[in-house]
């Protein structure tokens, strides 16, 4: 079993250039919306555009933190495993 650091720290790895690029790519719809928008609109687009740069910020350097500090770890659910018996019938143990 991995120890909940490392399993994060590969987990961000894993994750973080998918979550860049699709923070970077909300980030420039956002921006054309706010240059090329309107006024009528400009407010949402900026606080659209605030939090996902606070979002994508929080995923990748709060979120992981918080998990260690609180050490919240899903534990694997014990569910029955079913086993075949004579006949070809699996039942539930």
């Amino acid at each position: 079993r991995m120890p909940l650091p490392q399993l994060l720290n590969n987990a961000i790895n894993e994750t973080l250039s998918r979550t860049t690029l699709t923070s970077v790519t909300t980030m420039l719809a956002l921006l054309a919306l706010v240059l090329f928008g309107g006024e009528v609109i400009r407010s949402f687009t900026l606080a659209m555009l605030f939090g996902v740069v606070f979002g994508t910020y929080s995923s990748i350097f709060i979120a992981a933190p918080l998990l260690i500090l609180f050490k919240l770890r899903p534990e694997t659910a014990t569910a029955d495993v079913e086993k075949p018996v004579s006949g070809g019938k699996a039942i539930a143990t």
